[in-house]
Protein backbone atom coordinates (compact mmCIF):
# COMPACT_ATOMS: atom_id res chain seq x y z
CA UNK A 1 0.00 0.00 0.00
CA UNK A 2 1.05 3.57 -0.62
CA UNK A 3 1.73 5.88 2.28
CA UNK A 4 -0.99 8.46 2.86
CA UNK A 5 1.26 11.37 1.88
CA UNK A 6 2.10 9.75 -1.49
CA UNK A 7 -1.54 9.35 -2.67
CA UNK A 8 -2.48 11.37 -5.71
CA UNK A 9 -5.66 13.46 -6.04
CA UNK A 10 -8.45 11.76 -7.99
CA UNK A 11 -7.59 13.50 -11.25
CA UNK A 12 -9.16 15.81 -13.77
CA UNK A 13 -11.65 13.27 -15.16
CA UNK A 14 -13.09 12.53 -11.74
CA UNK A 15 -13.34 16.23 -10.94
CA UNK A 16 -15.15 16.87 -14.25
CA UNK A 17 -17.72 14.14 -13.50
CA UNK A 18 -18.17 15.49 -10.00
CA UNK A 19 -18.77 19.02 -11.29
CA UNK A 20 -21.25 17.71 -13.88
CA UNK A 21 -23.24 15.70 -11.30
CA UNK A 22 -23.46 18.69 -8.97
CA UNK A 23 -24.61 21.06 -11.69
CA UNK A 24 -28.05 22.50 -10.77
CA UNK A 25 -29.75 21.13 -13.90
CA UNK A 26 -27.65 18.12 -14.93
CA UNK A 27 -27.62 16.68 -11.40
CA UNK A 28 -31.43 16.51 -11.28
CA UNK A 29 -31.59 14.95 -14.76
CA UNK A 30 -29.05 12.27 -13.84
CA UNK A 31 -30.88 11.57 -10.57
CA UNK A 32 -34.18 11.26 -12.44
CA UNK A 33 -32.64 8.86 -14.95
CA UNK A 34 -31.15 6.83 -12.11
CA UNK A 35 -34.52 6.39 -10.37
CA UNK A 36 -36.29 5.73 -13.66
CA UNK A 37 -33.91 2.91 -14.53
CA UNK A 38 -34.11 1.51 -11.00
CA UNK A 39 -37.92 1.44 -11.03
CA UNK A 40 -37.96 -0.01 -14.54
CA UNK A 41 -35.60 -2.80 -13.46
CA UNK A 42 -37.76 -3.50 -10.40
CA UNK A 43 -40.86 -3.65 -12.59
CA UNK A 44 -39.20 -6.13 -14.93
CA UNK A 45 -37.91 -8.35 -12.12
CA UNK A 46 -41.03 -8.33 -9.91
CA UNK A 47 -43.17 -10.71 -12.04
CA UNK A 48 -40.38 -13.29 -12.05
CA UNK A 49 -39.97 -13.05 -8.29
CA UNK A 50 -43.73 -13.45 -7.84
CA UNK A 51 -43.81 -16.51 -10.12
CA UNK A 52 -40.87 -18.06 -8.28
CA UNK A 53 -42.53 -17.56 -4.89
CA UNK A 54 -45.84 -18.99 -6.16
CA UNK A 55 -44.11 -22.10 -7.53
CA UNK A 56 -42.29 -22.62 -4.22
CA UNK A 57 -45.53 -22.25 -2.24
CA UNK A 58 -47.36 -24.72 -4.49
CA UNK A 59 -44.52 -27.25 -4.26
CA UNK A 60 -44.44 -26.92 -0.47
CA UNK A 61 -48.20 -27.35 -0.25
CA UNK A 62 -48.13 -30.43 -2.50
CA UNK A 63 -45.33 -31.95 -0.42
CA UNK A 64 -47.35 -31.39 2.76
CA UNK A 65 -44.80 -29.01 4.25
CA UNK A 66 -47.42 -26.35 4.99
CA UNK A 67 -49.65 -28.60 7.10
CA UNK A 68 -50.10 -27.64 10.74
CA UNK A 69 -49.28 -30.12 13.47
CA UNK A 70 -52.27 -32.25 14.47
CA UNK A 71 -52.38 -30.65 17.93
CA UNK A 72 -52.67 -27.17 16.37
CA UNK A 73 -55.34 -27.87 13.76
CA UNK A 74 -58.36 -27.56 16.06
CA UNK A 75 -57.36 -24.08 17.17
CA UNK A 76 -58.21 -22.52 13.82
CA UNK A 77 -61.65 -22.15 12.33
CA UNK A 78 -62.05 -22.37 8.57
CA UNK A 79 -65.19 -21.01 6.92
CA UNK A 80 -66.11 -22.50 3.56
CA UNK A 81 -69.17 -21.41 1.62
CA UNK A 82 -70.95 -23.45 -1.03
CA UNK A 83 -70.64 -26.76 0.81
CA UNK A 84 -73.83 -28.28 -0.61
CA UNK A 85 -71.82 -29.97 -3.36
CA UNK A 86 -68.67 -29.77 -5.44
CA UNK A 87 -65.40 -28.25 -4.32
CA UNK A 88 -66.85 -26.70 -1.17
CA UNK A 89 -68.23 -30.01 0.08
CA UNK A 90 -65.01 -31.85 -0.77
CA UNK A 91 -62.85 -29.22 0.93
CA UNK A 92 -65.03 -29.15 4.05
CA UNK A 93 -65.01 -32.94 4.42
CA UNK A 94 -61.28 -33.18 3.73
CA UNK A 95 -60.32 -30.47 6.24
CA UNK A 96 -62.70 -31.75 8.92
CA UNK A 97 -61.31 -35.25 8.43
CA UNK A 98 -57.79 -33.89 9.01
CA UNK A 99 -58.80 -32.34 12.34
CA UNK A 100 -59.55 -28.73 11.44
CA UNK A 101 -62.61 -26.89 12.77
CA UNK A 102 -64.73 -26.24 9.69
CA UNK A 103 -67.68 -23.87 9.49
CA UNK A 104 -69.50 -25.00 6.37
CA UNK A 105 -72.04 -22.72 4.71
CA UNK A 106 -74.79 -24.44 2.71
CA UNK A 107 -77.44 -22.83 0.53
CA UNK A 108 -80.22 -25.23 1.47
CA UNK A 109 -81.09 -27.15 4.64
CA UNK A 110 -81.00 -30.36 2.59
CA UNK A 111 -77.43 -29.63 1.53
CA UNK A 112 -76.45 -29.06 5.17
CA UNK A 113 -78.08 -32.33 6.21
CA UNK A 114 -76.29 -34.22 3.44
CA UNK A 115 -72.97 -32.67 4.47
CA UNK A 116 -73.48 -33.59 8.14
CA UNK A 117 -74.39 -37.11 7.10
CA UNK A 118 -71.30 -37.44 4.91
CA UNK A 119 -69.07 -36.04 7.67
CA UNK A 120 -70.53 -38.37 10.29
CA UNK A 121 -70.06 -41.35 7.98
CA UNK A 122 -66.45 -40.40 7.22
CA UNK A 123 -65.49 -39.66 10.82
CA UNK A 124 -65.34 -35.91 10.24
CA UNK A 125 -66.87 -35.17 13.63
CA UNK A 126 -69.62 -32.89 12.33
CA UNK A 127 -71.57 -30.76 14.81
CA UNK A 128 -74.59 -28.65 14.17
Amino acid sequence: TMPVAARQPPGAAFNAVNVFLHHPVAGHIVEGLHWTLLCLAAGLVAPFVLAYKCVRAIRAAMAGELELAETERGRFGIFISGCDSGFGKTAALSLAGRGYTVFAGCLTPEGGAALREAAAGGGGGARQ
